[in-house]
């Protein structure tokens, strides 16, 4: 009795075993993706996307202008990636800063928070530590200015100026290491 059981049992189980692990199985299904793979443009075009993002993501990360800085005030300033440039916004505001936009020449945007204010934008990266052809505001006189950066090391000399750079002024800001109470 057993035996009969298995000998009905077993060919079904067999035959079902054997279509499961068939390569031919897997060939089938997996037919209409392997011909765009086996084109050389694709590969090509694929690796070559694969390239571009890995380094300018690895550019990104290892760019001394990211991070934070503190600047005379006493504030907190964020420089992050923007596309291909670089941007600025305040993080921290030091206690004797005023807390919103009181000197912007909107008056609409003088109760604005200076919280999370982007200050600064379009930086572009002139070579490993120079960043140039940006604009900043400065929130103490309302003004914006064009500006360049200039990295050394965990100091940075950022130069806003009107027209040239002939007519303008140098601030030292610092690389924050600490941590430190942000804004919301």
């Amino acid at each position: 009795m057993i035996q009969a059981l298995f000998s009905r049992i077993y060919p079904a189980t067999l035959r079902e075993f054997r279509y499961c692990v068939s390569l031919s199985h897997i060939e089938k299904r997996l037919s209409g993706a392997i011909p765009v793979l086996q084109r050389p443009l694709v590969l090509l075009i694929i690796l070559l996307l694969a390239i571009f993002l890995c380094t300018a993501t690895l550019q990104a990360q290892t760019s001394p202008f990211l991070g934070d800085w503190q600047v005379p005030s006493g504030s907190i300033v964020r420089i992050d990636p923007c596309s291909s440039d670089f941007c600025i916004r305040i993080v921290s505001i030091s206690p004797t800063a005023p807390k919103t936009d009181i000197n912007n020449p909107d008056a609409n945007l003088r109760g604005k928070s200076l919280c999370n204010l982007e200050i600064g934008s379009r930086f572009h990266p002139s070579d490993a530590t120079h960043a140039s052809g940006g604009t900043i505001y400065d929130p103490r006189s309302g003004n914006t200015y064009r500006g360049s950066m200039v990295v050394d090391g965990d100091t940075m000399r950022l130069r806003g100026y009107v027209g040239i750079s002939l007519f303008g002024r140098t601030e030292i800001w610092h690389r924050v290491h600490q941590s430190y109470a942000s804004c919301h």
